[in-house]
């Protein structure tokens, strides 16, 4: 919520008080306003009147505005939070997805090795290392050892526990060292990943 709103809502409702107690008491005769004088004393307590009733207005108005943006605030917060979930929910599905494939890529090249066999060694055409989400909003400065472009990160970095990848969508989570949506890869596990200034999504490496 907006300090600057509730500091001027406050305020109002300090004059207010002020203005209440002043009236009140120049009604009960604890003093006379305008030096004295019982036509003055009465004119100062019309306006007074006049002034309360203003005072009231903007006190209920502030109040209903603070009400309607707090409403809003939570309302944009509520909408934020889904769309992220949304996006680690999809972003896990796709990872399953890519792991699945991947295994099946492997078991295909087995079975065609075993069928047709080469005096040579057959290249690895599967990489069967991924990357698991940790959580969301991390970073850690320096330690890098390596990019690449995309919102995901490469299977091909990861060689061993030991090592992290913070990615940004360029959306949501922007690192602005680089434009787009892009992966750093960090010499240090997630656990020890933390104290960046460009919070991400953080992955582990679960090698093959």
């Amino acid at each position: 919520m907006d300090p600057a709103a509730i500091v001027l809502v406050w305020t109002r409702v300090a004059l207010f008080v002020v203005t209440a107690i002043i009236t009140i008491g120049g009604l009960l005769g604890w003093w006379l306003l305008g030096g004295g004088s019982a036509r003055q004393h009465d004119y100062y307590l019309r306006n007074l009147f006049r002034a309360l009733v203003v005072e009231i207005v903007a006190v209920v108005v502030g109040f209903f505005g603070l009400y309607i943006r707090n409403q809003l605030y939570q309302t944009q917060s509520a909408t934020r939070t889904s769309i992220i979930q949304a996006q680690i929910t999809l972003q896990e599905n796709l990872q399953d997805r890519v792991t699945k494939l991947e295994s099946s890529i492997h078991k295909l090249s087995r079975q065609v090795n075993s069928i047709q066999p080469s005096s040579a060694a057959s290249p690895n055409i599967s990489n069967s290392a991924r990357w698991q989400l940790v959580r969301v909003g991390s970073d850690c400065g320096a330690h890098d050892v390596g990019s690449t472009d995309g919102a995901i990160p490469n299977s091909a970095q990861c060689k061993n526990g030991n090592i992290s990848a913070v990615c940004w969508d360029g959306g949501l989570f922007v690192n602005l060292c680089r434009s787009g949506a892009w992966c750093a890869y960090k010499s240090l596990p997630p656990d020890q990943c933390q104290g960046g200034g460009s919070p991400g999504k953080l992955y582990r490496c679960i090698p093959g």
